[in-house]
């Protein structure tokens, strides 16, 4: 409950790991490049992108052409017993997101802002995101501001990256930006998180 609603994938796994005569493959992404896209209008409105994480905090990602690839790759060759794998397509924290798109986008006063918890949950209230999801995603921002600790068991069992980093996912999110591609549920809050 600590990292916020990412547990509950945890009770899952937890029930379905009781199956007896299955072999089972969980699959771990980490946090979604596409949860950026959320901050399109903030961008263009202010500049910014804003969270409760600091932006030097080292943060995992996934695209879901990485995904897909672990989903077929399992699919195609289930291992016996139980097997658990994460998806990882690069590192990257705020500060280094912003500089990748602050070029892509030539907006040179493009930056990132760390809010407090209270800035966040006030500005996702005001934007109109259920109490109950804004809790959660403050929660989940408290745990990555303890890195070490919210990817203690993914630096355990660390995966070949994929091959859809930052690099690749910056011209998604300016076609995004620029109205030619999908900016998902981009909503107005100093927010971000939409996993």
């Amino acid at each position: 409950p600590e990292v916020g609603p990412l547990h509950t994938y945890g009770y899952v796994e937890r029930e379905m790991r009781r199956l007896a005569g299955v072999n089972l493959a969980f699959v771990r992404p980490v946090g979604f490049w596409d949860n950026l896209l959320t901050f399109i209008p903030q961008i263009r409105n202010q500049h910014a992108m804003a969270a409760n994480i600091p932006g030097s905090t080292r943060r995992a990602w996934a695209a879901p052409e990485d995904i897909a690839t672990t989903v077929a790759d399992l699919l195609e060759r289930t291992p016996v017993g139980t097997t658990t794998r994460y998806v990882v397509s690069d590192f990257a924290s705020g500060d280094q997101v912003v500089a990748a798109l602050r070029a892509a986008l030539r907006m040179p006063d493009l930056q990132y802002v760390e809010l407090t918890d209270d800035q966040y949950r006030d500005g996702a209230l005001a934007a109109g995101v259920p109490d109950a999801l804004v809790t959660g995603m403050v929660t989940m921002g408290q745990g990555q501001r303890q890195a070490d600790r919210f990817y203690a068991d993914l630096d355990a069992h660390m995966p070949e990256l994929g091959t859809h980093g930052l690099s690749t996912f910056v011209p998604r999110f300016v076609a995004a930006y620029n109205g030619k591609g999908d900016a998902g549920n981009a909503a107005p809050f100093a927010g971000g998180h939409t996993r």
